[in-house]
């Protein structure tokens, strides 16, 4: 496991979504700014709090043609229980074994409980420009995605 950190290049991988359709990242990450953020697991208070964060600022980030992609170890079928719910528009990858969150170097959390929450800002390039590590400040995850996403407003 390598960490990826704020000037390297951010891993690519194919996963499924929540509609079980091959996402392939190399043709998001380096073409589109994007904001991909790993989430423990759908469904519990914090996370379903994170993913409706960025749900509710979908359009703003989308205008600013900023990509938004959630990924955790659940299901195909339990994201696409989750996306209903909640009204869920970005793709949610499912990364059953966590292959993909250990090739990028996503920690657990403290306790090693549960997989790590964690968010990265990546340009057009591909390049990291800013993370977010944080499992109990929830509300963070958003704000440093805003502040990344305030660059792309034209005047």
């Amino acid at each position: 496991m390598s960490n990826t950190e704020v000037g390297d290049k951010f891993q690519v991988e194919k996963l499924r979504n929540q509609s079980s359709e091959i996402i392939d990242l190399g043709e998001v990450v380096g073409n589109t700014p994007c904001i991909i953020f790993f989430f423990p697991k759908d469904f519990t208070p914090g996370c379903t709090k994170e993913v409706c964060s960025f749900q509710e600022n979908l359009s703003d980030l989308n205008d600013l043609g900023i990509k938004v992609i959630g990924i955790s170890s659940d299901s195909e079928s339990k994201h696409k229980a989750f996306a209903r719910q909640y009204n869920i528009e970005f793709d949610l990858l499912s990364d059953p074994e966590n292959k993909f969150r250990k090739k990028v170097g996503v920690p657990s959390d403290m306790f090693g409980l549960l997989p790590g929450r964690v968010t990265y800002m990546i340009d057009d390039q591909g390049i990291v420009k800013d993370i977010v590590q944080s499992q109990l400040k929830i509300d963070m995850h958003l704000k440093k995605a805003l502040e990344f996403a305030a660059q792309f407003k034209t005047a």
